[in-house]
Order: structure tokens, then C-alpha cells, then sequence
């Protein structure tokens, strides 16, 4: 199955430098809706100044609140969105041979595992062209305006208790 990406819309977290950059790039050349998320403003600013058909948004994904404040924005501004791309990610260097600083893990984990799921769950309403709040506990259906598959959730399994 191809995918085109022409007339997409189109999020890419950490896309102010590196690959998440040099993709922005070309799907906005290719007519694509292109939002640029990212920590650094100077960063932001130059994106945004060379390629003004790019929208930028500054965020740290790496906490809740604006991950949160990314996909309230997202949902009033670009209605349309119906791709992410979770391109942010940090590494640490660490040398394993001595004791290691929980933080720095932490920071690590934070970035490159819970901002990308947080995210995505935070906007899989908005993907899926779902017309129910994502903050709804009980179990949605709703179809893609882009695609053919109908997509599921539920809310989460009780933890096992034996």
C-alpha cells in the first residue's frame, strides 16, 4: 500500500534540526500542512523565517502540561491534522561502569518513551476524526476521515489482582 503525502496535515515533534528538519522541509515543498513542534525559540524562529509556510509551535515534551497545552492548540488551529510523526528524542551519555543518576534516566524516559505515547493518545481523537472528547472513559468507535479502517478504543483494563 502506498501512502501519498500530498495535502496531509502534518506534526513533526522535534523538527527544528537533523532528520525531523530535512522531512518538515520536504513535506512542506510537497504542498503538505506542516507544524513544527520544539524546545528551542531561536531554533523555532529560524524554521519559520526560511520556510514560512511551516507553523511552529515551542513545546518540552518532556512535561505533561505542554504536552497537553500542544494538543489543545493542535485541536483548535489545525483541525485537519492526521499524521505525527514522534521525532524528539534525547540520549544521554552515560558510562554504565559507574553508579548512574536516576534523573538523567528519568529525563531520558520522559522524552523518548512517555512524551511520544502521551502525545499520540492525546491526539488520537483528533487523527481519527473522532467527534468524542478524548477525555471519555467508556469505550469509542469512530472512523477515519482519511481511511477505511475503523479504529477502537477502551478504557483501560482493571489491574490483575489475584
Amino acid at each position: 500500500m502506498k501512502t501519498e503525502l500530498r495535502g496531509r496535515t502534518v506534526l513533526i515533534t522535534g523538527g527544528t534540526s537533523g532528520i525531523g528538519r530535512a522531512l518538515a522541509e520536504e513535506l512542506d515543498r510537497r504542498g503538505n500542512t506542516v507544524i513544527v513542534c520544539g524546545q528551542r525559540t531561536d531554533r523555532l524562529a529560524e524554521l519559520r523565517e526560511r520556510h514560512p509556510g511551516i507553523a511552529v509551535h515551542q513545546c518540552d515534551l518532556a512535561l505533561d502540561d505542554h504536552r497537553q497545552r500542544l494538543a489543545d492548540q493542535l485541536a483548535k488551529e489545525f483541525p485537519s491534522l492526521d499524521m505525527v510523526v514522534n521525532n524528539a528524542g534525547i540520549q544521554l551519555r552515560s558510562d554504565v561502569s559507574r553508579p548512574i543518576d536516576p534523573a538523567r534516566l528519568r529525563a531520558e524516559t520522559d522524552v523518548n518513551l512517555i512524551a511520544p505515547t502521551h502525545l499520540t493518545s492525546l491526539l488520537a481523537g483528533q487523527l481519527a476524526g473522532s467527534r468524542v472528547p478524548p477525555s471519555s472513559t467508556s469505550p469509542r468507535h469512530w472512523r477515519s476521515r482519511r481511511w477505511s479502517r475503523w479504529l477502537t478504543t477502551a478504557p483501560p483494563r482493571p489491574p490483575y489482582t489475584p
